[in-house]
Order: C-alpha cells, then structure tokens, then sequence
C-alpha cells in the first residue's frame, strides 16, 4: 500500500511538471483537499484515517469544527482531514485540449472519430481494430472509462454510473466572504452518498455528487445527461450546506 501511495503522490507531481514543461492553460491549483465531517461518528472514522494515511506517507491533518469553519463556513462541519498537496484542481477539457496540441508538436498523430471495435493479442504486441483499419503496436493504454471495456476479462467489473454537477452564477465579493475559503481547496464529505465541490477560476461553486445512477441493465444513453430530479436533489442539498 505504502507503494501505491507513493507512486499516486509522484503521478501527481508529473502532471503538474507536464502541465508547466508545454505551458498548458488548465486552471491548475495544487491547493490540497478538505474532507469534511457531517457527524461525530464519521469524525471518529476520519482520526483513524489520518493516522494510517500519515503512516504511509501522506502528508494529513485533522482540523476541529473551529478549524474547519474558518477555513470554509457552514453549519453542518463537525471536522475534518486537510489533505494539503495530496490533490489538485483542474479543468478537465481545456487539460486535455493542451495535452492534445503538445502531443501533436511532438509528432503524434491523433485519429479522432475512429471508434475501437475490440483489441486483439498478436505476437509482440496488441493489434488494434476500428471499423476502417487496424494498428499493430507493442503496448495500448485505455485512457478513458470507455463502457463496456475493451479488456474482456474486465467487463464484468465495469458498469456506466452517472454523475451529476451544478454551477452557480459567479459570486459576488460579499458572497464569497460569507463562506470564507480563502484556501480555495477541494471539499468533499465523508458520506457514502457524498457531495464534492469546489470553487472554478470565475468565482463560481461546481457542487456535485451524492446521487449515482445506475440505469436498468446498464444501458447509456444521450437521454441519460440530463436528470432533473437529480438537479433539484443536488439544489436543495447546497442550499442546506451553505452559510444561512
């Protein structure tokens, strides 16, 4: 375990270094994670947390509600463990529209549009099978979530789950001072169901989570975006979590 902690921790620390090495406009912020308690007994679980995550290596500290609440106000934090450089907040798209264009300076060629079929084991490598052609090479990396995988031996342990997020309008100098977050960290409790959110580089709050839906067989679909019982859900759960 001690391994994976150390080898998540120098992932992290070479997509920070790629991101500066080809300049890459991602909103990138290194300033750590809040991971909140809404209960006393989640609190107890999250002291034994910390203990074994600092055994391994990390870097945690636990904060009481007094800690907590000055960092990032709401009624309903009882504590919490800081994470202080162990997580990162980015803008997915605009990362990867600049790893895109420092892959295509460096000579890669990038086949959009060319949906995998399935891969296939051949002597000295992976071949792989699109509707149009195939390409042979020694190793392929499955660099999405893609449903279902393309590793046969993996489906059974892949299902579609379906996430969903709203984003407030900006907020104003007065609103941003009544929640404080000064520190602009990550912030997810320590629910099963739980929320995360964050603060995004216009001032405005991404909050998501709790539900995570699992549609009859499996199925995925367009229609599946959208979910308006999720979204008045998710409404009324940052209206309960934010300062009166």
């Amino acid at each position: 375990m001690a391994v994976i902690e150390r080898l998540g921790r120098e992932n992290l620390d070479e997509i920070e270094a790629t991101i500066a090495r080809y300049g890459i406009e991602c909103d990138w912020e290194r300033t750590g994670e809040l991971r909140v308690a809404l209960a006393e007994w989640q609190m107890r679980d999250m002291l034994e947390e910390a203990r074994r995550r600092n055994e391994l290596g990390d870097h945690v500290e636990v904060l009481s509600r007094e800690q907590v609440q000055a960092r990032v106000h709401s009624p309903l934090y009882v504590g919490a463990i800081y994470d202080h450089d162990g997580t990162a907040l980015v803008d997915p798209a605009r990362l990867v529209w600049g790893l895109e264009r420092a892959c295509v300076a460096l000579g890669v060629t990038i086949y959009e549009n060319s949906k995998v079929e399935w891969l296939e084991d051949v002597d000295g490598g992976v071949r792989v099978h699109t509707a149009y052609g195939a390409v042979t090479a020694p190793r392929v990396a499955l660099a999405t979530n893609v449903f279902p995988s393309l590793v046969r031996s993996a489906r059974k342990y892949v299902v579609p789950v379906y996430d969903y997020q709203l984003v407030t309008e900006p907020l104003t100098d007065e609103q941003r001072a009544s929640i404080g977050w000064e520190g602009r960290e990550g912030v997810a409790d320590a629910g099963n169901q739980f929320h995360y959110y964050r603060l995004t580089a216009d001032q405005s709050i991404l909050w998501g989570g709790y539900d995570a839906i699992y549609n009859f067989r499996g199925q995925a679909h367009r229609d599946y975006d959208f979910n308006a019982q999720t979204y008045a859900t998710l409404a009324s759960h940052f209206l309960a979590r934010s300062p009166s």
